[in-house]
């Protein structure tokens, strides 16, 4: 726990963890941008946020335009994160079939989930969109709708 003193009260604040899963064919910007964001939140003496990257197996992935990433964990070994963040890119209509269902089964567990962009699919392909609002980007919102029409 940090303590940071407001006025004449004191206020709890709790660093969080945020996860960024990472899969073949991810947008680097849909990583690098909340990476960036989370980052840069809160003071220097007090970073809110603790931020990890995760794949299947550890291993690292080829982005959309081929840069290479390299996660700091294997998705098997993360705890539950406090924020669990889905990027998007051209990688979500052909993603392995053992991510989304570990995000079937890891997702109820923590406390914030969100995607990036076209990263709503994958959610959606995992059923957690499921008679929920959601939204993506302009150019992908009739295939999210066609494709998952629960959603």
């Amino acid at each position: 726990m940090i303590s940071h003193s407001r006025g004449a009260g004191i206020a709890e604040v709790r660093t969080q963890s945020v996860l960024v899963i990472l899969f073949d064919g991810v947008q680097p910007l849909d990583v690098a941008g909340p990476v960036d964001v989370f980052s840069f939140a809160g003071s220097a003496s007090t970073p809110p946020y603790v931020i990890r990257t995760a794949s299947l197996g550890g291993e690292s992935v080829r982005s959309a335009g081929g840069l290479q990433l390299v996660p700091d964990l294997d998705l098997v070994d993360v705890e539950d994160p406090d924020l669990l963040l889905v990027p998007g890119g051209p990688g979500v209509r052909e993603v392995d079939s053992r991510l989304v269902t570990w995000l079937r089964e890891r997702a109820p567990h923590v406390r914030r989930l969100m995607s990036v962009c076209t990263g709503a699919y994958l959610l959606a392909e995992a059923g957690l969109l499921d008679d929920r609002r959601a939204t993506t980007h302009r150019d992908a919102c009739e295939y999210l709708a066609s494709r998952f029409p629960c959603t």
